[in-house]
């Protein structure tokens, strides 16, 4: 898992080896520190990479959001594969937790 800076995504991107997770800049500190932050029945949105900048211009849209708060991380597509389910939003992903 690594950081990404959001700066990095431009519109028209095409998917890549890489899922990314748009997070709190707390949790995603601890989660590079300690791991993804997932419980049995819990589950955790993933997008590809054409999916990021429309999610980062809707929070930037929330007035509950602070986009300075927010950070994104990248897992490799491979290592989470066998625990992926389809998404509520397009080119998005839910990673489940082990035993789902």
């Amino acid at each position: 898992m690594q950081r990404v800076d959001p700066r990095s995504f431009r519109p028209n991107e095409r998917p890549d080896a890489w899922l990314y997770w748009l997070t709190e800049r707390e949790t995603a500190q601890h989660a590079l520190r300690d791991g993804l932050p997932i419980e049995p029945g819990e589950t955790i949105l993933l997008s590809d990479r054409p999916a990021v900048l429309p999610r980062l211009a809707a929070l930037a849209e929330d007035p509950d959001v602070s986009p300075a708060g927010i950070a994104v991380l990248r897992l490799r597509r491979i290592a989470v594969e066998g625990f992926l389910r389809p998404g509520p939003e397009p080119a998005s992903f839910l990673l489940m937790a082990e035993g789902e």
